[in-house]
């Protein structure tokens, strides 16, 4: 991980299940290069109450699929401008 400098990370939701996302979010804040690194998470359906707890301190926002051009572009502009 220390050879990456990503400016936005995006994870699916559904597609990382088996692993625990607060065990590879916490990694991931753990890391100093990456310390403000923002990261968006993304799920097929409006996030459960304990998805949106785990938001502070670890993901940064949400989208939902379908993914919205508007959104996106809206999250693009907020952390990578």
């Amino acid at each position: 991980m220390q050879n990456l400098q990503p400016d936005l990370v995006f994870f699916d939701f559904e597609l990382i299940r088996d692993v625990s996302i607060l065990n590879l979010l916490n990694i991931l804040r753990q890391e100093p290069s990456w310390e403000g690194l923002p990261i968006v998470m993304i799920t097929s359906s409006e996030p459960l109450e304990e998805e949106i707890t785990m938001l502070p301190g670890s993901a940064n926002d949400y989208l939902v699929k379908p993914i919205q051009i508007v959104q996106l572009e809206s999250l693009l502009i907020r952390y990578l401008s």
